[in-house]
């Protein structure tokens, strides 16, 4: 009879995955929260917020057969509140604010914390029988909700990174670089040594053996911090380094990363270290279309043009695998991106006045502490209730907890104005 541990690995393991058009429409959801949110109550409340913005994304991810009942009732709520909408595309508002001399697009803040939302809701809900099979990880290929995590991330980080302005010089962009990857190689070694003493279930075939998220995250900080390209040379080096990986993976590398046994250090770990190739790759992309993008009244025309290119590109090609992160792979997480900046674009212009949200300027505040504490709590949450036999609305009651808990420490944070620094 198989252990606890077996039945929970078996139960996230071998999945096919979805379709891009069913992730782009759950994805969609999360600007369309903030939008009821700010127009329902579009004032600072911890509760508030997290009804209207944090329980809608759950109920999204977590409860998909009643899409079309969620988007009726979302019609008939902007309906209500129409009057307080604009075009878009007329709106006079400034797209930006500054922050210590550095020009922040608002859109591009409220796309990465919604996003960190819905990682979030899912690194737990994935666990309980309530969270939809077909958006946990793909075993080998095909396209899920949780596919696009760590490229998402990536993706947006480009677009904030310090090291993209150009200000240092490299003896100041290595050690830099170096000490804002630190953090986050110690976190994932401290992961893999505390999941080995509580003998947490693992997904062998996400990352491998010992590599995590965190790992990956820090190896392509690391080097992107200290290449520091340009646009053009972004661009031209990630197409070098993709086309050069995505010939190697049809070359044999395929077969060794899919089947090849786990006899040493890089073959136990060989889908986390490859993988690297690939999340460099979107990082690099984010980094060379970032400034084309972010023109002062053509963000929207120019996000549609770069949308459609990687559209076209990822539906040519094809193939997508998460585990290998291929061409394919890179060519949707990219174009998916895309798509919802430009959803969250549109809300966040439609709404006369600036949006307000406690939870998304305290989840922007501390975001890789809220990430760190969510992880902290899933794990909490796995050794204390057998996730796999929980019933629907018991697990849903549990995600909510767990989610306000989340948001909650993270706005304490920022009333003390406490900023948890990676270096």
């Amino acid at each position: 009879m198989a252990s606890y541990k077996e039945l929970k690995e078996q139960f996230v393991t071998g999945f096919s995955g979805s379709t891009k058009f069913d992730i782009g429409i759950i994805c969609f959801f999360l600007p369309l929260s903030l939008l009821i949110s700010s127009l329902i109550h579009n004032k600072p409340s911890l509760i508030y917020n997290f009804l209207l913005l944090v329980l809608p994304i759950i109920l999204s991810v977590c409860w998909t057969d009643f899409t079309e009942h969620k988007l009726l009732i979302i019609i008939i709520l902007v309906s209500f509140y129409r009057k307080s909408l604009v075009n878009p595309l007329t709106n006079k508002r400034p797209a930006f604010t500054f922050y210590n001399s550095i020009c922040r697009y608002d859109f591009i803040t409220y796309y990465r914390s919604l996003l960190l939302i819905a990682t979030c809701v899912s690194i737990l809900a994935v666990d309980f029988p309530i969270y939809p099979r077909r958006f946990v990880k793909t075993e080998i290929k095909g396209v899920s909700l949780m596919d696009i995590g760590t490229g998402c991330v990536l993706f947006s980080s480009a677009f904030v990174a310090r090291h993209t302005r150009g200000e240092q010089k490299i003896t100041q962009r290595i050690p830099g670089a170096f000490m804002a990857c630190l953090p986050l190689l110690v976190i994932g070694v401290g992961k893999f040594f505390a999941h080995t003493v509580v003998n947490y279930q693992e997904h062998v075939s996400e990352y491998g053996v010992h590599w995590n998220f965190f790992m990956s995250l820090g190896v392509v900080v690391l080097f992107s911090a200290v290449i520091t390209l340009k646009k053009a040379q972004a661009l031209t080096l990630a197409g070098i380094v993709m086309i050069s990986y995505e010939v190697a993976l049809r070359n044999g590398l395929e077969e060794y990363i899919l089947n090849a046994p786990r006899d040493s250090f890089f073959s136990m770990n060989r889908e986390g270290i490859c993988g690297c190739v690939g999340f460099f790759c979107i990082y690099q992309i984010g980094v060379g279309i970032k400034d084309y993008i972010l023109v002062k009244d053509k963000e929207f025309a120019n996000m549609i043009k770069v949308f459609l290119v990687f559209a076209l590109l990822s539906a040519a090609v094809g193939n997508e695998s998460r585990r290998l992160n291929n061409l394919g792979y890179v060519l949707w997480v990219v174009s998916h991106n895309l798509f919802c900046m430009i959803a969250v674009w549109v809300v966040e212009r439609m709404s006369k006045n600036q949006l307000r949200n406690v939870i998304i300027d305290a989840i922007n505040y501390n975001q890789l502490p809220y990430f760190m504490l969510s992880n902290l709590l899933t794990g909490a949450v796995n050794l204390s209730v057998q996730t796999i036999f929980t019933e629907d609305l018991l697990a849903f009651g549990i995600i909510c907890l767990y989610m306000f808990t989340a948001c909650a420490a993270m706005w304490v944070l920022q009333v003390y104005k406490i900023k948890i620094k990676r270096w």
